[in-house]
C-alpha cells in the first residue's frame, strides 16, 4: 500500500486510482475516486459492475478493517456522488451501481463498522439523513448517516433521496462538521450547513457509536 506524508500527516493511496486517506486527531478520513476506474453507468446490474474498480475496492475495504482495528472513533468517508437514491441503470449516483453499494453496506453490517458518516457530493444543495433512508444491506443493518454541503458557486440542484434533514438546494453554501472528542469510544458531531450571507440552513446533531 503506497504511503506519502504530507504537512506531517501519513496518506495512503491505492494503486490506480487517486484516492486517499489520513487520520485527524482520531478520525479516520477515506476519500474515493469514484471515476477512474468506474464501469459505465449504463452497464447492466451485476456483481461484476463498479464504482471503485477491484484494487480501489480491496484498499477501501482494508482501510476500513485498520480503522475499526485501530478503534477510531470516527470514520469518514468521502463520496463525489450522493449514496442515497433509488437502483437505477444509468444514474450517476450509487443508485447506478446499486449491487456494489448493497455489497459495502454487507461489509459494513458484518464487521460490526457502524460508525462510518458520508459527506457527499455532487448535489447542489445541503442536505443530511440520519440513517432513515441510508441502509441498503441485505435485510438492514447498515444506517449510515449522511451529509451534503454545497453548492459554492455552482447553480442549485437536488440529487437523490429522500433525506431526513430535508434539502436546501442553492448556491453560497457549504457544510462544516464539527468533532468533539472527549477521548471515549465515540465521538459527538454537529453538522451545520450555511449560506455564506443568509446563515445556518440546517443542523444535525449525531454520536458516532
Amino acid at each position: 500500500m503506497p504511503k506519502l506524508i504530507i504537512d506531517n500527516l501519513e496518506v495512503t493511496v491505492p494503486d490506480g486510482t487517486i484516492g486517499q486517506a489520513f487520520t485527524v486527531g482520531r478520525v479516520r478520513v477515506i476519500l474515493t475516486d469514484l471515476r477512474s476506474a468506474a464501469h459505465p453507468a449504463t452497464d447492466a446490474e451485476s456483481a461484476r459492475k463498479t464504482r471503485l474498480g477491484a484494487a480501489q475496492k480491496a484498499w477501501f475495504k482494508r482501510e476500513l478493517l485498520a480503522a475499526r482495528d485501530a478503534g477510531c472513533p470516527l470514520i469518514l468517508w468521502g463520496s463525489s456522488v450522493p449514496w442515497i437514491h433509488p437502483a437505477q441503470v444509468g444514474d450517476d449516483s450509487w443508485g447506478g451501481y446499486a449491487t456494489e453499494r448493497t455489497e459495502i453496506a454487507n461489509f459494513l453490517r458484518d464487521n460490526r463498522i457502524s460508525n462510518v458518516a458520508i459527506i457527499s457530493g455532487d448535489m447542489h444543495g445541503l442536505a443530511y439523513d440520519d440513517g432513515t433512508n441510508s441502509d441498503y444491506a441485505t435485510g438492514g443493518g447498515a444506517p449510515l448517516t449522511v451529509m451534503h454541503g454545497a453548492a459554492l458557486t455552482q447553480s442549485p440542484s437536488t440529487k437523490g433521496g429522500p433525506y431526513s434533514g430535508g434539502v436546501v438546494p442553492g448556491s453560497a453554501q457549504f457544510g462544516v462538521l464539527e468533532v468533539f472528542d472527549n477521548g471515549g469510544t465515540s465521538v459527538a458531531c454537529r453538522y451545520l450547513g450555511t449560506h455564506a450571507t443568509e446563515g445556518r440552513k440546517l443542523t444535525h446533531i449525531f454520536s458516532s457509536s
